[in-house]
């Protein structure tokens, strides 16, 4: 398992160094605008179908599915980057740069993201060579473990050099609908099939009433291994069958059309 994010670069210069960030910045904003748009079209898939199912309400006649959409998402990211939850909606990128005490001619950076993406993305950069420490590094106490061990106590007594790749704060992209992509409504009922099915055994597992926290991770592995019993074939198919009449296809005049526009 990795627990630092590190890379090395084999040089001392300012003008090298801005360089390397320079491009990173810019392929952690092409990603982060590529995470965007997948995130977006999640949101408006979850719009749409729980509106067609009448499990919401639609929140305004006044605004079109894709805006409703887009507010909701940047509520996600601004909450997940404020409060910096762990996962894909904080799209906060840093870099802390590291010199070292005992090789003036490298550099070392320490990467803080909460995606996995942003990490990728950084990974083909021309002399930005990964450095990471994992778990393994720290049981076998090698090299990099007291690399990172000696900069981490270097950098206690102060804060290294930090350059902001990537904000929410920056999210300010104008997303065309036809570069949005969708699930066809017979991938979604699977889908949504299976979360009925699955709901369905919960239910049975916690007596038609709250199941408590500490037994519902149980709950659930059980109800998961249940689906693959031939016994509950019948019934998938039949909540599948249903879902189909219902789900619609999510195209551009669906989700940019306002219901409460004059005609």
């Amino acid at each position: 398992m990795e627990i630092i994010t590190g890379y090395k670069v084999k040089s001392e210069k300012l003008s090298e160094i801005e360089t390397i960030m320079m491009i990173a910045k810019d392929k952690v904003a092409n990603e982060a605008k590529r995470n965007y748009k997948l995130l977006l079209s999640r949101e408006i898939t979850n719009l749409v179908d729980n509106i067609a199912l009448n499990v919401i309400q639609r929140p305004s006649n006044d605004m079109s599915i894709l805006d409703l959409a887009i507010n909701m998402l940047n509520e996600r990211i601004a909450f997940a980057s404020t409060t910096h939850t762990a996962n894909e909606y904080d799209f906060s990128v840093f870099m802390y740069i590291m010199k070292d005490e005992t090789d003036s001619n490298i550099t070392y950076i320490k990467l803080s993201s909460c995606s996995p993406d942003f990490k990728k993305c950084l990974n083909r950069i021309d002399g930005l060579a990964p450095y990471s420490l994992t778990d393994k590094d720290v049981c076998l106490d090698n090299d990099r473990s007291e690399k990172w061990t000696q900069l981490h106590k270097m950098y206690e007594k102060y804060t290294p050099i930090t350059v902001q790749l990537f904000t929410a704060n920056e999210i300010n992209w104008e997303i065309k609908p036809d570069t949005l992509a969708f699930f066809s409504p017979k991938d979604r009922a699977f889908v949504k099939a299976r979360h009925n099915l699955t709901q369905k055994l919960l239910n049975q597992y916690g007596n038609n009433g709250q199941i408590p926290n500490f037994r519902f991770m149980e709950y659930l592995d059980e109800a998961t291994s249940r689906l693959a019993n031939e016994q509950y074939e019948d019934e998938f198919a039949h909540y599948q069958a249903d879902l189909l009449k219902i789900l619609p296809v999510i195209d551009e005049k669906l989700i940019t059309s306002i219901p409460g526009a004059a005609n």
